[in-house]
This record gives C-alpha cells, sequence and structure tokens, in this order.
C-alpha cells in the first residue's frame, strides 16, 4: 500500500472512487467483491475469502495498484499460503470471480433478516 500518498483513481464519468488510499492502513475499494462495511480494507486485518466452492479465513498483507487493476496479497489463515489477486479497476464487470467479506459485514446481513 502508499503510505506517503494518498491518490484516488475514479471511473470515468463516475463521482465515486474505485480506490482511494486512507491513513492508518486503510484503503477504500468500491468493487462488487469487496463486502466489508463502507467498502473498507484494513491491512492486517482478517476477512473471509471465498472462490468458487473455496472459502477460507484470510489476513490482508498488502494493496496496490498498477496499470488499471488493483493487487491485493493476501495470506491463506490455515496454510500460511500468500497469493496475490486482482481487478480490473475500468471494467465494467458484474459478476465476481473471488469475494472478500469482513465479518462486520457478514453480522449486519443477519441483523437485517
Amino acid at each position: 500500500m502508499k503510505e506517503q500518498s494518498q491518490h484516488t483513481i475514479k471511473s470515468p464519468g463516475d463521482i465515486n472512487p474505485l480506490l482511494s488510499y486512507l491513513p492508518e492502513h486503510t484503503v477504500y475499494l468500491n468493487l462488487p467483491c469487496i463486502l466489508t462495511l463502507n467498502k473498507t480494507l484494513r491491512i492486517g486485518m482478517p476477512y473471509l475469502y471465498c472462490e468458487g466452492q473455496k472459502t477460507f479465513p484470510i489476513r490482508l498483507l498488502h494493496v496496490w495498484d498498477s496499470d488499471g487493476f488493483v493487487f491485493l496479497r493476501i495470506q491463506n489463515l490455515r496454510t500460511g499460503q500468500v497469493y496475490e489477486i486482482s481487478w480490473l479497476l475500468q471494467g465494467d464487470i458484474e459478476y465476481c470471480l473471488w469475494e472478500i467479506a469482513s465479518l462486520d459485514y457478514l453480522i449486519s446481513l443477519t441483523d437485517k433478516s
């Protein structure tokens, strides 16, 4: 994650940012695959990762952007393996191959039902 600079990436014609680096190791990432309250992720925090039939707990290690993609480095908390996943920031993709959810978000879903 970029520590010093706080920049924002917006999609063309959209007033809401897609990616914004915030203070205290926090990232705002307005993508359909980010299932957290307020679309924020915090470096070092645990989340639930889901890809197809696989679901496992992860820790978010790093977030950065390059060439129109956002990259997330995650660690599987069960196995210790480190992965890098990515998302095209400028694409109009409606479906998700993977999702990251926070416990707060999942609890808020049960409160609404």
